[in-house]
């Protein structure tokens, strides 16, 4: 199988990427060239932020321009089976999906956030043979256009994502950006008496990160409780000194397996961005990326209930969950004081996601059904 493949490229220092774009780079990549013979690269070469006045509707067609010519160039010198993109209706055009289907060529696209930003694609997935979604909650948003789509949950790379020979020397560790409620949870079980260890974006380590994060709280709640607006800034003036033993800014891939290595118990939270984010009672949730990266490292996780994630996971054998916040801080002391248990439940969800949830496995569904659909002589109108 010949796939041609167009994925994002920021001209930004890797270090500086954001981790959607680093981890559909990087892992999406080697699964293609793990399920396919031959993986041709186009590299978007797009200025970041796109959102600044560099990415110009001319510059827009320009790369979408060069984007068409190559992929008909790599069809005349050797017909491609697959066209694979990760992309959004920033950045692709729907006449260039106009240009490949007509060299009769399957098409698949990966939209990452197509829950809350599904209007940025809605005039791309009728164009798409497969629209490939790892998002349950997406895929109303699919059928109300009458757009084929084809979900699996998220994946992990056991190239990048494995147990180390590390000591348990954090007690609790959550990795991922300061939004909705998350906050509101972690800081109740801080003020529990809970070892924590929290780092990713937003998280205050400095007395002025403090006070843009309360202006934040105070001036643009987004629903945020009084309640828990006072705790937490009550919280935050009364520990300055404390910041830096809890808060840590976003780690690399590197450091992020190493931790989820070192921690005894690895938090997720299902919340995501949306209306009510900030609400635990109305906050939209769908199972996360984390939770796939931390059980294929062999790490024990503790994550939001959700059905999603139940439906992939054996809970209490292979995953353990938490309902609300005192359900967090009690599930966290049960498993602390029994390691063992928590080990052996590690090991499972590890044998779980390296069986089925590899991203070389969900590549390989995806493309095969690509290339059955074009047989059938199923491509959209």
């Amino acid at each position: 199988m010949r796939v041609f493949c167009a994925l994002p490229d920021y001209e930004i220092p890797i270090g500086k990427l954001a981790e959607m774009d680093m981890w559909v780079v990087r892992d999406f990549l080697a699964a293609l060239r793990t399920a396919a013979d031959d993986v041709v690269v186009f590299r978007w070469a797009l200025p970041y932020p796109l959102e600044g006045g560099r990415w110009t509707p001319a510059l827009k067609r320009r790369k979408n321009t060069d984007l068409t010519e190559a992929v008909r160039a790599a069809h005349a010198a050797n017909p491609v089976d697959v066209f694979f993109g990760a992309t959004d209706g920033r950045i692709m055009e729907a006449d260039t999906l106009r240009a490949i289907r007509a060299l009769r060529i399957p098409t698949v696209n990966y939209h990452c956030d197509d829950v809350t930003a599904f209007s940025l694609n809605r005039r791309l997935v009728n164009l798409c043979d497969i629209n490939w979604t790892n998002n349950r909650a997406a895929i109303p948003n699919y059928e109300r256009e009458g757009a084929r789509h084809f979900y699996t949950p998220f994946g992990g790379n056991p190239e990048i994502y494995r147990p180390l020979d590390e000591a348990k020397s954090v007690a609790a560790s959550f990795v991922g950006a300061n939004i909705g409620y998350r906050e509101e949870f972690l800081l109740h079980a801080v003020r529990a008496g809970l070892e924590m260890r929290v780092c990713g974006r937003g998280w205050p380590t400095r007395p002025a990160e403090v006070i843009h994060r309360l202006a934040v709280i105070w001036l643009a709640p987004r629903g945020m409780a009084l309640e828990t607006r006072v705790s937490t800034t009550l919280w935050h003036l009364g520990h300055l000194g404390r910041l830096r033993q809890v808060f840590a800014p976003p780690v690399s891939s590197q450091e992020l397996l190493r931790l989820f290595n070192l921690s005894r118990i690895n938090l997720s939270f299902a919340g995501g961005v949306g209306p009510g984010m900030c609400d635990f009672r109305r906050a939209p949730r769908s199972m996360k990326l984390r939770d796939m990266e931390i059980t294929m490292s062999g790490g024990f996780l503790l994550t939001e209930h959700n059905e999603e994630i139940a439906g992939l996971f054996d809970v209490g054998r292979e995953i353990a969950t938490f309902t609300t916040k005192q359900d967090l801080v009690e599930k966290i002391r049960y498993y602390l004081a029994r390691p063992h248990e928590a080990a052996a439940m590690a090991a499972a969800g590890r044998q779980r996601a390296l069986r089925d949830y590899t991203w070389q496995r969900h590549v390989q569904k995806v493309l095969e059904a690509a290339v059955v659909l074009s047989r059938r002589g199923g491509q959209p109108a």
